[in-house]
């Protein structure tokens, strides 16, 4: 009996990133994507809800109310979806990542060859960077960058820099997570947890699980230098005070809100943070690839994308994002980006 996977994500994003997703991992064989679209008027909804295997979830106000409220924080957002797909997926096994998450592999011939014993299957992730000055239009252009060993050889590469990485991650190191769907457990942000006796989240519980020795996910942390800013400026923004923020981020992730608050809002300064973290010499790239650290990336979303909507009307060049980014999220100015207290 063949085994199903399937992934689920909350996202808000243009509609050329999510067709990019659905085509990437419909193509890697996932039996089910469950998108659930914190924007209820995205314009992508349409598109992606015609497709075989796609279960596409408007995030309104009836869809909060049926799930007791809507939380203002988005990782909370996210785990509602999560385990509401959970709950109605017609797979064996749930990946919940994001719209700039892409799995890589053969899942279908891992997760068949996992014992049954096992509830979660952690897949480690590695991050996109640049390499020159000259950043491609391509949206998935670039090379991954594979998360180090420890700060300490991160340091040695990044210098003082370091401080803004975990690992030479800009996000996390952590993975993203497949669960084994009937067994009654709680899909995290990262992690697969168990429950206790009145089916709440038992974070103490140990599941039983495992890594993936082939499976990898690539992050494209930003799919551009101004995606990138955004994401930091949407945390400045969450209306969470600083003190609340430092207790839910890690460190490396305060340091770059820390950055964005210090810039005053001035775009320029984040990119310029973005291009010190990711972007690369072509030496120094060089060299990391020779050690394993880091590795082209040989898959093609916007392929996919376009192989499945071939009468759509797919930009995916970046300058094209960026300019449907700024149509979406027009209020980046200094007096928000310093909201935070």
């Amino acid at each position: 009996m063949n085994t199903r996977w399937g992934t689920v994500l909350t996202a808000d994003e243009p509609p050329a990133l999510l067709a990019a997703y659905v085509a990437h991992h419909l193509d890697l064989g996932a039996a089910e994507v469950h998108l659930y679209l914190d924007r209820p008027d995205d314009p992508g909804a349409d598109m992606l809800s015609s497709l075989d295997g796609v279960h596409v979830t408007r995030c309104d106000a009836a869809h909060w109310s049926a799930l007791g409220g809507r939380p203002q924080v988005h990782v909370q957002r996210q785990t509602l979806n999560a385990n509401h797909a959970y709950g109605r997926a017609g797979t064996d096994w749930l990946l919940h990542s994001d719209a700039d998450e892409y799995l890589t592999g053969d899942p279908d011939r891992s997760l068949a060859g996992v014992d049954a014993s096992i509830d979660t299957v952690i897949v480690p992730v590695g991050e996109r960077v640049f390499a020159g000055e000259e950043l491609s239009d391509d949206l998935f252009h670039g090379h991954v960058l594979w998360a180090f060993e420890s700060g300490r050889a991160a340091r040695r590469v990044f210098g003082p820099d370091a401080k803004y990485l975990l690992k030479g991650m800009t996000a996390h190191t952590a993975g993203k997570s497949f669960s084994r769907v009937g067994r009654n457990r709680f899909v995290g942000i990262h992690k697969t947890k168990a429950r206790d006796a009145n089916g709440q989240r038992d974070g103490k519980a140990e599941v039983p699980g495992i890594t993936s020795s082939d499976l990898r996910l690539v992050h494209f942390d930003g799919m551009t230098r101004l995606h990138w800013a955004t994401k930091l400026y949407k945390k400045c923004q969450s209306g969470q005070s600083r003190a609340a923020l430092t207790k839910r981020l890690r460190p490396h992730r305060v340091a770059q809100i820390d950055e964005v608050l210090a810039s005053g809002g001035d775009q320029d300064a984040v990119i310029r943070l973005h291009n010190r973290l990711r972007v690369f010499g072509a030496e120094k790239l060089g060299q990391l690839a020779a050690n394993g650290q880091a590795e082209p990336i040989r898959f093609d979303p916007a392929a996919a994308a376009r192989r499945l909507f071939p009468s759509a009307d797919l930009d995916f060049a970046a300058t094209s994002f960026d300019a449907v980014l700024i149509a979406r999220e027009p209020d980046w100015q200094a007096s928000e980006a310093t909201r935070l207290g």
